[in-house]
């Protein structure tokens, strides 16, 4: 059977990536021009200065980089990758990372020495049969060359009948953080 749409089931052709339609390729909302210096949060206004966000919380990092709003499609395709199994998907968002950091990214991330996935619960990762932030950082690995530290962060086991962190408001979230 021809490749198809993830999103829509329509047959592939025209686009560059893989299970997606040009249609949903293009309807990928950009973060373009206007974002937070600091943590890619899409403004209205100013962008020389940090967002609300950046000016209230004293992040662990430099700059974080957005590829895509976080809208409509792009909430599907990540879903299903990280909660429905769809190993495959991968493919999607490595020709993201490709065209992304091959390109208009790779000077803004060049002072990088090492790429850190962000980690799962081993019963988690089981449950998932695998770790969809290990695989990220591996296709971003091999497009930037640089190499990717898999036990730069470590993950405490969630509590007996601890919420998972999907299902938390930010605040709540942030409690969670240590260090």
């Amino acid at each position: 059977f021809p490749p198809h749409c993830f999103l829509c089931r329509v047959p592939l052709g025209g686009s560059d990536l893989p299970y997606l339609c040009a249609q949903h390729a293009l309807q990928l909302i950009s973060v373009g021009e206007q974002h937070c210096r600091r943590c890619s949060l899409t403004l209205a206004g100013d962008c020389s200065v940090d967002c609300p966000d950046c000016r209230r919380h004293e992040w662990a990092f430099d700059q974080a980089h957005a590829l895509f709003q976080y809208k409509e499609g792009l909430i599907r395709l990540v879903q299903a990758f990280k909660y429905e199994k769809k190993r495959f998907l991968i493919r999607t968002f490595s020709s993201f990372l490709k065209i992304n950091l091959g390109t208009a990214l790779k000077p803004a991330l060049t002072p990088i020495d090492v790429i850190v996935p962000v980690p799962m619960t081993p019963q988690k990762e089981k449950e998932r049969g695998f770790n969809q932030a290990a695989l990220l950082a591996a296709a971003a690995a091999q497009i930037l060359n640089r190499p990717v530290f898999k036990r730069g962060l470590s993950k405490q086991q969630k509590k007996e009948g601890g919420a998972s962190q999907a299902t938390l408001s930010e605040e709540e979230r942030w409690g969670h953080i240590k260090g």
